[in-house]
């Protein structure tokens, strides 16, 4: 009788592929695209997301084993692959901001392709969101959509990301601050290679930059708040 291999078990045996590269890596800072090459193939970059979208709909704590035998492996990998799992993870919880239609499709194309996705929201001027404040990063209103300007810092994964998950305020008297989904090959994105740093040196969380980057209409999602006029106030969904 076959035994079909687990979720964790195809990860410890990925990681010690993983470990033998790891050292190359982290000296030449180089970013390990066959790692994730590997991991498509086994089934796990869509291993967090809905069945009923093409993925596997992992729990919490399958998901913890994979990314604690990946990180045994390569630390910058699992960095990286947690990313794309913390996504996956808030595309199907409940009060969710994601569309499902652009929620199934970023789930299709990372079962079926090399496909991720993170959050910009680091920035030079604000640091991290999350105590409030409102980001440099602005999107200006154009007849087709947006355009979206701004330097986003620590953006782990970046050398592979295919989707950026950008925090952003509107260009009005009164801003709206939220999150708009940009895919990382549009017109007007770069990639500065600042990430130069003693540890996680192969996480390729370098700086991405925003020049006037058009995003249709259709692609922004709804999640925008009414921000504080004070900055650092905390904003409110309306």
């Amino acid at each position: 009788m076959r035994l079909e291999m687990r979720w964790g078990d195809s990860a410890r045996t990925l990681a010690a592929d993983f470990g033998q590269r790891a050292v190359a890596h982290d000296r030449e800072g180089s970013f390990p695209h066959a790692n994730f090459a590997d991991l498509q193939r086994a089934g796990l970059l869509a291993l967090a997301a809905p069945r009923a979208w093409g993925g596997q709909q992992a729990s919490v704590a399958e998901l913890a084993e994979v990314i604690g035998a990946i990180g045994y492996g390569c630390p910058a990998t699992a960095l990286v692959l947690s990313m794309q799992y913390l996504q996956q993870r808030g595309m199907f919880r409940a009060g969710s901001f994601w569309p499902e239609h652009l929620a199934r499709q970023l789930v299709q194309e990372a079962a079926g392709s090399v496909s991720l996705a993170n959050a910009l929201r680091v920035e030079p001027e604000l640091g991290t969101p999350a105590r409030g404040g409102l980001p440099a990063t602005v999107a200006r209103r154009t007849p087709d959509g947006w355009r979206l300007s701004g330097r986003k810092i620590y953006s782990t994964g970046a050398p592979i990301l295919r989707w950026y998950v950008v925090w952003a305020r509107t260009d009005d008297a009164e801003p709206l601050v939220g999150s708009f989904l940009v895919r990382a090959d549009s017109p007007g994105v770069r990639i500065e290679t600042t990430w130069d740093h003693l540890g996680l040196r192969a996480s390729g969380s370098h700086d991405v930059i925003l020049d006037g980057v058009p995003t249709p209409s259709t692609t922004p999602w709804a999640w925008l708040h009414r921000a504080h006029r004070h900055a650092m106030s905390t904003p409110r969904r309306i």
